[in-house]
């Protein structure tokens, strides 16, 4: 028993290890923006990227407003979802007609902005320590080592906070590098958002079943007509 917990132990010691190299190798791999730089080359987009997330905001007060005593209880990743969408539908608005120092890009499935080939930006909700809410894929663990992305540019993240009461806390410009949090930059403004974003608890909303697709031969359903 003892040795089997011993084993355990230096398993997990190991995989500690592993993660550190990897994340060491992914630094001297990529030669990220420093937050100094990012600052330089996005500070006259600020307004634009505030705008995205106030839009996003405001869209899910105005549907609070509206729809609160016809719709059941939203939660809370169906409530970051339809800001989610809001931000990203302003953020098309806003930054098109800027090439070719900024492009409109959604190769990855997902719109990113791209800020002189040296920058890429998405819009989430941030959590209470700053990392992007994401479910864990693949693909969002290339996001995280800045792997997803041929070339240089850093890829980044503008987000939201909230407090715990639901309302709006804060907004930044965030740069991760596996579980290191590079720098972040809080863009100013957006202290009228304070109407809270209220949820109902994600345990208490049943699941949705959806059917199983049934896979047609269609060779043998014509010979069967």
């Amino acid at each position: 028993m003892e040795f089997f917990l011993f084993f355990l132990r230096q398993r997990e010691v190991n995989y500690r290890i592993m993660e550190k190299i990897r994340e060491t190798r992914l630094l001297f791999k990529h030669a990220l923006l420093s937050g100094e730089q990012a600052h330089q080359l996005l500070q006259t987009h600020y307004q634009k990227a505030n705008a995205c997330i106030a839009v996003g905001l405001g869209a899910w007060q105005g549907f609070q407003k509206c729809a609160k005593e016809k719709c059941v209880a939203l939660t809370s990743c169906t409530i970051a979802g339809i800001i989610h969408n809001h931000m990203v539908y302003h953020a098309r608005k806003v930054f098109s007609g800027m090439e070719p120092d900024v492009m409109l890009t959604a190769d990855a499935g997902f719109l990113v902005v791209d800020f002189y080939g040296k920058i890429k930006l998405r819009f989430k909700k941030l959590s209470n320590e700053l990392r992007p809410y994401n479910v864990k894929t693949h693909q969002q663990r290339a996001c995280d080592d800045q792997t997803l992305f041929a070339g240089p540019a850093t890829l980044v993240t503008a987000g939201y906070r909230l407090n715990s009461v639901g309302s709006f806390r804060d907004a930044h410009i965030v740069c991760w590098a596996g579980s290191e949090l590079r720098w972040s930059l809080r863009l100013p403004g957006l202290d009228e958002m304070q109407q809270p974003i209220e949820s109902a608890p994600d345990s208490s909303v049943p699941p949705v079943v959806v059917a199983k697709k049934v896979k047609i031969d269609r060779e043998r359903a014509k010979r069967s007509v």
